[in-house]
This record gives C-alpha cells, structure tokens and sequence, in this order.
C-alpha cells in the first residue's frame, strides 16, 4: 500500500468520524475480559480509535522506524542490566547475617527489592507496548501493568521517609536505644500495605480497548468512571499527593532537621579543633549518602509526573495528542532511578565500596576465590606444633596483608593454597620471632597473652562489616 492511499484512508476515516459524532456508544466486555468498541462508539472513543490507528501505522509512513525502536531497546536494556546487576549485590551486601541488624541497612534493601519489581516487572511490559505499538499480552498484564508500577513507586517514597524519620530519630535522641529488627519489619509491612492500598484503583480502571472490526486497534489504557475528566484531574492530583509529594515533603523536612541538630550539637567534654572536625564529618556522610538518593529520585520522577498532570489537564480523554519524544525522555528518566542507588552508595560510602569490590571480585573469578581464614586454618594446623614448642605465651598480630586486604579483601587464590606451606619460613630474634608467608605475615611477640580464635576475628571483620552506614 503507497503512502497516498495510506493519507487517503486516514481522510475518509476522519470524514466518517465526522459523520457518526453523534452516534451512540456500544460496549460490551468479550469473555477474554477485553472491553470491546462497536462501529457506534461515540466521538471520544472515536477519537481515541482514529489516534490508535494512527499510531499503529504511523512507523509506515517513517523511514527511521527501526533506528529508532533499536535505540528504545538500547537504553531500557540498558536500565535493566544494570538494575539488576546492582541492586542484586545491594541486597546481597544489606541482608547479609552481619549487616542486617542495622535498620538504616534493612530499609535500603527495601529500597533495592522495590527497584527490583520495577526492573523485572513494569519495565519489560511497558516496552513492549511502546515497540509493538499495541497491546497483545491481555487484560491480567494490562492490569499488572499499572498497579505494581505505583506500588514500586509508593514503597520507594514512603522508604525514604521512614529512612528519614529513623535517622532523626538516632541523631536528635542519641540515648535512647535504636530500633531493634522486629520493630524495623513491622515498619516494612506497613510501607507495602500502604503502597498496596494506595495501588488498587489502577487495576480496577485498567482494561483493554480495542475495536471489532480490527484486531490491531487494542490498547491498554485507564477508563475513569464518568464525568471522566473531572475524575481524572482529581485522581492524579490525589495520586501525586499521596504518593510522590507527602512523602518527599517529610522527607525533605527531616533531613533539614538533621543538619540543623548536626550544624548546633558540640561534642562531649574536651576535645580538639581536629577532633570536633572529624566527629562532624562522620556524622555528615551518611546524611549526604541518603540526601543524595531523596534528590535523585526526585531529578528522575519529577518530569514524568509533570508531563501527565499537564496532560491530564488538557481536554477530554483521547483527544488530546501526546509526544512520543517527550514521554520517552521523561518516562526513561524515571525507570532510571532504579539503578541510581547502587551507585551513589559506591561513591559515597567507602565501607560499602569495599564490600562490594569484594563480592565483584567473587563474581568475576567465578568464586574461584577462598577466605582468608581458610588460610590461616590451613597455616595453624602445620604450624601449631612449631608455634606452641618453641614460645610459651603467643599472640597472633596481622602486621600486613596483601594487596587483596590493602582493598578490605579477604580472600586469596586457589593456587597460593596448594605453595603455602613451602612458602613459609622462620626467623629468629632477639625479642620476637616472624613467620613469613608469601604475601600474609604473621608477627608472633611475648606481650600479653591473647587467644588466636580472638585476634583471628577481630581482623576478619573488614569484610563483613556490621551496618556499611
């Protein structure tokens, strides 16, 4: 079919809307579920109708079609790789035995499974629906489709206030006891009820509209109860109250809070210039770490929220026109912030950048890689005769490490395991004795007596710290 007869078609299809304006609507659902438009729909359906047909056949009249679906694939494939890259080692890191008992941890795992919903579920969906032009999956995934993108929403919000509240809480009552694990749970179940409840109204209006007559015109779309514009106004406005402004206003407020209480408290007793510097300085990092991550995911949502609210603003459903170009900047900006926090945690937490270099470490050796205190039980048990003969009252020091623990690593490669025993040597003094292995040296003295099992722990904690916060 030539580009002419294609404009001719869209003419009299325009004509006969004309034509029929004042006709009658039928709708009935098929019992696919689906909501099905006859030949008599009224003229905003029509509308809508024309709209879609335009927008399933318009790629033909383009000659760029498939640079541009390669490029939509590009960038949300993009956003999905590293999404669930990173937020599956934020969730390894935060709920591991060590780092869970810090709430601040517990809810940034949270904040990483609610990226992780939208990453696996709403992402793949909605770029079908862009690439195809239309919606074939059916009425269960066209309801999925908004309510767990507004749940994801919501949990993240609302997590970020709860963040916000409990770190106040630390800072301006130091002395009361923090919140213990079961209480920080139950905090965690009431953030999912509530993003729940606030996400049930998408799929009780979400449903799948296509006309009789042709099976390509169907899209799964929003059907507000009537009048449908005013409803629609009022919804969304309600909606982005709920869930995108109330909880960053709180949000915002607390953290002003903090700085204040952080900007006027002195330190305790008699301290130095230097010392006040670095009390301060601690205490602002993991501030800025969870400011950085309230102001990126308001940079990423921001857009799109002000595109649908103008938008909603506009007219009668169906009629008004949307760029293409536009939505797809502000709705890529958006799925974006899914894979902000991985990195902003690198950037400004070193204890959390060390952990994961760790585990990136284990993923790309194939976990080929052994624990340090696998060595050092190898080492003890041919060595222990030599140690406890030749010294009375041992006590074990890491004086080094090799390069792996310069980075807080501790872990060595298989083939050092199999050469440690002929690596090691001794050597005699006067006041000490050291036993040298190839990149670990362990330094034996005859001060106070400290059991190995204690020294041995208490160094091995670099890669396992309690709360990376």
């Amino acid at each position: 079919m030539s580009v002419k007869n294609i404009l001719a078609q869209i003419q009299l299809l325009r004509l006969g809307l004309k034509l029929h304006s004042n006709t009658s609507s039928n709708l009935w659902d098929d019992e696919n579920g689906n909501l099905n438009i006859s030949s008599n729909e009224n003229s905003t359906y029509q509308e809508m109708i024309i709209e879609n047909w335009l927008q399933k056949y318009s790629h033909k009249l383009s000659r760029n079609a498939e640079l541009v679906n390669a490029v939509v694939i590009f960038f949300y494939a993009l956003i999905v790789l590293v999404s669930l890259f990173g937020n599956l080692i934020v969730c390894k890191i935060v709920f591991s035995k060590s780092s869970i008992k810090s709430s601040t941890n517990v809810y940034i795992g949270n904040l990483s499974i609610s990226d992780l919903m939208m990453t696996a579920i709403n992402i793949p969906l909605r770029l079908t629906e862009v690439l195809l032009r239309n919606w074939p999956l059916g009425s269960v995934l066209c309801k999925c489709l908004p309510f767990f993108g507004a749940m994801s929403v919501s949990v993240s919000t609302l997590t970020m206030a709860f963040i916000a509240l409990d770190r106040y809480q630390v800072i301006a009552h130091p002395m009361k006891p923090r919140a213990s694990l079961k209480t920080t749970i139950r905090k965690l179940l009431l953030i999912w009820i509530m993003a729940f409840i606030l996400s049930c109204p998408y799929p009780l209006m979400s449903h799948v509209i296509r006309n009789v007559s042709n099976d390509y015109m169907t899209r799964c779309t929003i059907l507000y109860p009537p009048p449908d514009v005013q409803f629609r106004q009022v919804f969304t406005l309600i909606a982005l109250f709920l869930q995108f402004i109330a909880p960053l206003t709180v949000s915002g407020i607390t953290y002003v809070k903090i700085c204040l209480i952080i900007w006027k408290r002195q330190c305790i007793g008699e301290v130095t210039l230097n010392q006040k510097q670095h009390h301060r300085q601690t205490k602002w990092k993991t501030i800025k770490m969870l400011i950085t991550v309230l102001v990126a995911f308001v940079i990423c949502w921001l857009p799109l929220n002000i595109y649908h609210t103008y938008q909603d603003s506009r007219g009668k459903i169906g009629v008004v026109k949307h760029n293409s170009i536009v939505w797809f900047v502000c709705h890529w900006f958006a799925m974006s912030s899914v894979c902000c926090n991985p990195f902003i945690y690198c950037w400004l937490n070193e204890k959390f950048r060390n952990v994961a270099k760790d585990h990136l470490k284990w993923i790309f050796t194939f976990g080929k890689l052994k624990p340090l205190k696998t060595i050092i039980n190898l080492f003890m048990q041919d060595n222990a005769i030599f140690l406890f003969s030749r010294i009375k009252t041992p006590s074990l020091k890491f004086s080094s490490f090799s390069t792996y623990s310069k980075q807080s690593s501790t872990h060595f490669p298989e083939s050092e395991l199999e050469t440690l025993p002929q690596m090691t040597r001794k050597v005699e003094g006067s006041k000490q004795n050291c036993i040298h292995m190839s990149n670990v040296a362990i330094k034996v003295t005859r001060e106070t007596s400290v059991s190995i099992e204690k020294s041995s722990s208490e160094n091995l904690k670099v890669s396992s710290p309690e709360s990376f916060i």
